[in-house]
Order: structure tokens, then sequence, then C-alpha cells
């Protein structure tokens, strides 16, 4: 594993200060290819992309148009998927035989100086799998087995650098002027300098023969990177530590990199209002963004940006019921961001009920009645309640109710902003499957509503137990979203 470093009014842990210009990859000169995804809009994709959409075509932002491209079925093709870091989308190689590529790329040939960043999440890694390389070892930044590796015009050098699942910026720096491996071939990652062990040596110019450009395979097409890719910049020339500094300093604060990402497994809801690919920021539709397509439909709600605002009459989200939102007697966590700005009455923000039935018949829900709560039960009028919380008025918290029914234990959790307040223990079997809908800011089951009335923002709904430190991953990766 390696140190990240996350930027704070641009100082660093390590102690060392960023006193230089923040610059985006056009503000400098000879910005020769750019392929970023975090929009997820036309400049980048070609068109608007959907959580999980095949990227056919990897637009270059730099104006060179010199697109990523894949020939051939969708099976081959990447994927974008939405907030993937810093509420950002990224595009999603399979590991398996996903890759993109331009060809021809007469760019690449015979250079004699480049830089090329890369800014990436790894998943599991097999042996050669290469983020990004050109043919006859131009360049390349690959996984060797044990450590990160990179390669330019020839000369290879493994780095101490052990592959995480972290988001990252790799950074290749090439100058044939020089004298020397370590003169000619330079490695970074988030901005630190990497000791460099060479098995060959660097050459002064790239092959003159060089003609593909690939990003998510090695060259001959034997080793696939899987993992998320947010952007993909390379220059002409040999950038100086000043412009590496100013570059990747912009990606770090674009991407808020050493700030952890989201829990993605064991998703089985995931609403983010902040993400075109979840709300466009029109219409009555919110699309689930955990791949699940538990797609809602909204009623009487106003949408800003990153949140929607329940009136406490008649607002509501409708998703439909499926299979996959049925916890039964597995282990649940449920996850809402909410801003309470109205004490009065007695709300439901999210809830699962039997329809027709007993207002005692509830399968899963967060409360509020002057305090905040979850309430779990098993269809029979038997059900707990949770560690309640005196829930501020106009302020934003992060609540995570954990569900455990495994074997001899048996408990709901509380968890306020990523700290555990409380826990009840239980003597449940199970928790209610029923058929009916789930909903967002109103109680709904044919008796009578409950309506929400206040804000809520991201929610996420897992078929697991997270752990505390899974809870807390989630409050940081979310957290700037709401001034927390």
């Amino acid at each position: 594993m390696f140190r990240t470093f996350r930027s704070i009014s641009g100082s660093f842990s390590s102690g060392r200060r960023f006193s230089g210009r923040i610059e985006s990859p056009t503000a400098i000169l000879n910005n020769t290819y750019w392929f970023s995804s975090y929009n997820n809009n036309a400049t980048e994709f070609g068109s608007q992309l959907a959580h999980n959409a095949t990227v056919t075509t990897w637009k270059d932002n730099s104006g060179a148009a010199h697109d990523l491209n894949k020939a051939g079925s969708s099976s081959v093709k990447p994927v974008f998927r939405a907030a993937v870091q810093n509420n950002k989308g990224a595009v999603y190689f399979d590991g398996i035989d996903d890759s993109l590529n331009v060809n021809p790329i007469p760019f690449i040939q015979s250079l004699s100086q480049f830089t090329l960043f890369v800014v990436a999440k790894a998943g599991t890694l097999s042996s050669g799998a290469a983020l990004t390389c050109s043919d006859t070892d131009g360049f390349k930044i690959f996984y060797n087995g044990t450590n990160w590796a990179v390669t330019a015009a020839n000369g290879t050098a493994s780095s101490i650098v052990t592959p995480d699942t972290e988001m990252h910026i790799f950074t290749l720096v090439f100058d044939g002027t020089q004298t020397g491996n370590d003169n000619r071939l330079k490695f970074r990652v988030d901005r630190v300098s990497q000791s460099l062990t060479f098995s060959s040596n660097v050459n002064t110019t790239t092959s003159a023969a060089a003609a593909y450009f690939y990003a998510g395979q090695n060259s001959n097409g034997t080793a696939f990177f899987n993992g998320h890719m947010g952007e993909i910049v390379l220059y002409a020339r040999a950038l100086n530590p000043s412009e590496l500094d100013s570059v990747e300093q912009y990606f770090i604060n674009r991407w808020a990199i050493g700030t952890p990402s989201s829990v993605e497994n064991n998703l089985v809801l995931y609403y983010d209002p902040s993400i075109t690919a979840s709300y466009t920021g029109s219409g009555i539709t919110i699309n689930d963004i955990s791949g699940n397509g538990r797609t809602g439909s909204m009623s009487n709600i106003t949408y800003t940006s990153p949140y929607f605002t329940y009136n406490g009459t008649n607002s509501q989200v409708n998703i439909a019921d499926n299979a996959i939102l049925e916890p039964g007697s597995g282990n649940w966590t449920m996850e809402a961001w909410v801003y309470q700005t109205n004490q009065g009455g007695s709300q439901v923000i999210l809830g699962k009920f039997d329809p027709g039935g007993l207002s005692a018949d509830v399968s899963y829900s967060i409360r509020y009645n002057g305090n905040i709560y979850a309430q779990m039960g098993d269809g029979t009028g038997a059900f707990i309640n949770s560690t309640s919380y005196s829930l501020p008025l106009n302020t934003w918290k992060q609540v995570v109710y954990v569900w455990t029914n495994s074997g001899g234990t048996k408990t709901l959790q509380t968890y306020i902003n990523g700290a555990s307040i409380g826990t009840v223990n239980h003597t449940l079997n199970s928790l209610l499957n029923t058929p009916s809908n789930l909903y967002l800011g109103s109680y709904n089951n044919g008796e009578y509503s409950q309506y929400y009335n206040g804000r809520i923002g991201v929610t996420r709904l897992y078929n697991t137990a997270l752990t505390g430190a899974q809870v807390l991953q989630n409050y940081n990766a979310t957290k700037s979203l709401y001034s927390n």
C-alpha cells in the first residue's frame, strides 16, 4: 500500500506545501490528448451516458480529435459508471476483455519527450494489466504482478508501489534528451516521485513504428485492466516540476484524491440527486445508480442540487416493488442524508410497509417524531425500534441503520455522521417480505399517510451489514456535498 495525500487549503499531510498555480491540462501548451469522463456528457462520449451504459467512444477533449474507440461487440467495451469518486463518473474496465484504442496515432512515433497522466482506481489486477500503453513499448503504466511498473522508449522499471483500490494520479515523464535511465524516465503517484529499479535501458526516442494508443490493455491484448479510469492526458513534451505540480493538483481537487469513495459492493438502491445519471434536473424520474434499475417516480417534490425538498403534505418518491428490495432473514443497511426543516408531527423519511395491513406491519423504515429512528418488523406485529437521535433542525446529517441477523448476533445499530450512537438487540428471525412499494418521504400503505417535511439527499440501501469503517467511508465520501 502507498500513502495518499489530501489537499487542505493547499497543504499536504506529508508537510509539503503546494504554492504554485493550479492549472487545467488545457492551460499548459502542447496538450495533445485529453480523455476525461467525469461529466458523462456529449463532449466526453458523444452523447449523454447513463450509469452502466456502454462506452463506444471516449472523446479527445484537447481538440486534436483522436478519440479512443473500440470495434466489435459491446462485451469488449467498457461502461460508464456514475459516482465513482467525488460524485463524478468514470470509465469502468472489467479486466477480461474491455479496452479502447486510437489507431493510427502518428504523434507518438519518434518522441524524444512526453508526459502521461492517468487518474485511475484499480480493482483486481492480473500480471501485465496496463492502464495505458502504446505498441512497440513507447510508453506503458502497468502491474507487473507485484507493483506498479512503467515503460518509456523501451526502458522498463519497477516501482515499490503496490496497487490498492483507491483513486490515484499516475504520472510518467520521459525526456530522452537527458543522460541515464533515472533522468530519462520518472514516475510519480499523487505528486510523490517514486524510486525505480530498471530492468532495461531507456532509449532517446520512442519507436518510429508506434501506431496504437491503448486504454485498458497491454499492447498484445493478453492482459486487461480491471477498475475505473477518470482521466488520461498525454503531452508531447516533458513538463517541468512546476507544471507537473499544477496539473496534478488540478486532478487532486477535481477528484478529491485522498478521500475514499463510497462503498459500492452489495448496493440494492442508490440515489444521488447531485449526479445527472441519477437525476437529470427535470422531470419526475429518479434513476437508481446501483445498477439494479430501481427507478423512482416523484410527486410534488422540489429539486435543488444536491437534494430534493419534501413539503410535508403530498411529496413522495414511489419505487415499484422488487424482490431485490426484500431483506428477509439477511442483513441490511439503510443510509439517508437528511435536513429536517419542521419539527411537528409524525413523519416517514423512508419506508416499506405491508399494504392495507396494520400500522405495525413494517418491513423497514426511517421515521421522525421529534427524534429520528429506524423501525423494523417481521409482519406479525412484532417490530424493533433503533436508538433514537434528537435531529437538529436545518442541519444536514448522515443517518445509517445497520440491521444484523447472523447466527447469535441480532442487533440494530445507529450511526450519525459516521459515528455509532447506540445498538439495540432484537429477537426477530426475519424482516417482512411484502409485495409492496418502497416510498421516500412518506408512509403510504392505504391506512393513512405520514409525509416528510424537509430535504433528502443521497440515499443508499445495502443487502449486507456495513461495518463501522464502511459507514464512515460513506460519510467521508459524501460530506462535501452537504458542507459537513
